[in-house]
């Protein structure tokens, strides 16, 4: 991966924490995130457990309530 690509995804990954974080670390329920993460794991754009568009870890992007898919999926 190129650098430039990377730096953009880590700076994604940052303000999806800090949105998290704001909102009190607020998850969506269980049945949801287990929704959603199956909807990840079947991605084509998913890259081994980070999302291939916004480069968050999915585990903790489909948890978050303050999330939603780069690609409109959940």
């Amino acid at each position: 991966m190129d650098r430039g690509k990377y730096a953009n995804r880590v700076w994604t990954f940052t303000k999806a924490i800090a949105k998290y974080a704001k909102s009190g670390f607020e998850n969506v329920p269980r049945f949801e995130y287990l929704k959603r993460l199956s909807t990840c794991n079947e991605c084509e754009f998913r890259e081994h457990d980070v999302c291939g568009v916004c480069g968050c870890y999915l585990e903790a992007k489909a948890k978050w309530n303050t999330e939603d898919c780069p690609k409109n999926k959940w």
